[in-house]
């Protein structure tokens, strides 16, 4: 984490499927979930652990506004989606005890990402908005991009959504 903050992820009229399977020693647990993501864009879920130590999470969005996104993205990653539409995204992440490594999809338009000055949330001067800040913007009509990083073992699975798929989208 970046900010040592947290952020708030709002999921409505969630439908989940939820199959516990034994498995050796320990119960494997398989989501199968529909949503709305802060009441407007149609999210899908797909999780499962394949070991105590190993899962593999889908997630797919279509048709969403980005930048209802800061209550989660700008606490957590010093970033700001000042504006934003997604019309498909989806991301595949397969995690084990050291590593996370998957995809990323998405089409999007109108996209503004401000990048905050490490470990800040907003910029206090004007003289910091000209020199640390850096915005991101333009539209995608499809782009797709790998990703790795290093496994926190005590981060959620959400830590990884977030991390892993904004890396995705900027790269």
């Amino acid at each position: 984490d970046k900010t040592g903050q947290t952020g708030t992820l709002e999921i409505n009229d969630v439908r989940a499927k939820i199959d516990l399977t034994p498995i050796d020693d320990f119960m494997s647990v398989t989501v199968d979930a529909g949503a709305r993501l802060y009441n407007q864009g149609k999210l899908q879920l797909k999780y499962q652990t394949l070991h105590p130590d190993t899962f593999k999470l889908q997630v797919r969005l279509n048709d969403f506004d980005l930048s209802l996104l800061n209550e989660m993205v700008s606490p957590t990653l010093s970033m700001e989606i000042k504006s934003g539409i997604v019309n498909r995204y989806f991301t595949e992440i397969f995690a084990t005890s050291d590593r996370a490594v998957g995809a990323a999809g998405i089409s999007y338009k109108n996209l503004h990402i401000g990048i905050n000055k490490r470990g800040t949330t907003k910029s206090n001067t004007i003289l910091s908005v000209i020199s640390d800040d850096l915005v991101l913007a333009g539209s995608k009509k499809w782009v797709i991009s790998e990703y790795e990083a290093e496994r926190i073992k005590h981060k959620s699975v959400i830590n990884y959504w977030v991390r892993l798929s904004a890396q995705g989208a900027i790269d």
